[in-house]
């Protein structure tokens, strides 16, 4: 049977970790921002430049796809006349999963060489609707299963190099995070750092330190979540001994 209810408590932790003045946050509040600003660009101009803070910030890498960035935001004005237009065919594709618009945008190859971008329209998407759409990326594809499967979850398995829209699909059919993606993220993206000892978004001036001297000086509500994550690592370590979870320095991000 399902955990449920410490699922929700460690989903709002981790959000309460992560807003608690983090490097993380800041960056979110800086592409929140952008997202905000009202200027005299055309809408395709904004369009590609939140595309290029987004693919800086999170390293979703279009601009090693000579072109794709220009591509992609013209893909998007091209289905949409404005924000708000984006966000309704946003919303109809979240109800029925069905919107052929943004089924195209992420099915499409672009730039040069070639490929998909899930990761950087998810992100797109994120913050149009306000954190309000699953994130897609490769620590979600990594951690995810091992996540849920703690709490007694069944999700489908991702490829870490898949790079289609399934996982958003499944992200959005799957009930438990209904209207809580933004703190869904949050918990699998901060297990998934802490799990690779990679804490430079987490807290502020990291130095060469390894995480049993970095844990002794983090905050109450860290070490609360820390707990938790090695919990999960030891179950997934113990259910999966061929697959078991190894820690490594990163100081990163």
């Amino acid at each position: 049977m399902a955990k449920e209810k410490e699922f929700r408590k460690l989903m709002a932790l981790a959000k309460e970790v992560l807003e608690n003045d983090t490097p993380y946050f800041r960056n979110r509040n800086v592409i929140d921002t952008l997202f905000k600003l009202k200027s005299d660009l055309s809408y395709q101009e904004t369009v590609y430049i939140r595309l290029a803070i987004i693919d800086s910030f999170y390293s979703t890498n279009m601009k090693k796809h000579v072109g794709g960035m220009e591509e992609l935001a013209k893909a998007i004005v091209n289905i949409s006349k404005d924000d708000n237009d984006l966000k309704k065919k946003i919303s109809q594709y979240m109800k029925s999963l069905n919107q052929p618009y943004i089924e195209g945008l992420f099915e499409t190859p672009y730039g040069n060489p070639s490929a998909k971008a899930p990761s950087l329209i998810s992100k797109y998407f994120y913050f149009l609707t306000e954190h309000n759409f699953p994130i897609e990326d490769s620590l979600l594809k990594e951690n995810v299963n091992k996540v849920l499967e703690f709490f007694g979850f069944e999700f489908p398995t991702h490829s870490k190099n898949e790079h289609k829209s399934t996982l958003i699909m499944d992200l959005l059919g799957f009930k438990p995070i209904k209207g809580l993606y933004s703190s869904f993220d949050n918990l699998v993206w901060l297990y998934g750092k802490l799990s690779k000892n990679s804490f430079s978004l987490i807290i502020d001036n990291v130095k060469k330190k390894d995480s049993t001297q970095i844990k002794r000086t983090a905050s109450k509500k860290l070490k609360e979540f820390w707990s938790f994550a090695d919990k999960i690592t030891e179950a997934y370590n113990k259910n999966h001994p061929s697959k078991k979870i190894t820690r490594r320095l990163n100081y990163g991000y």
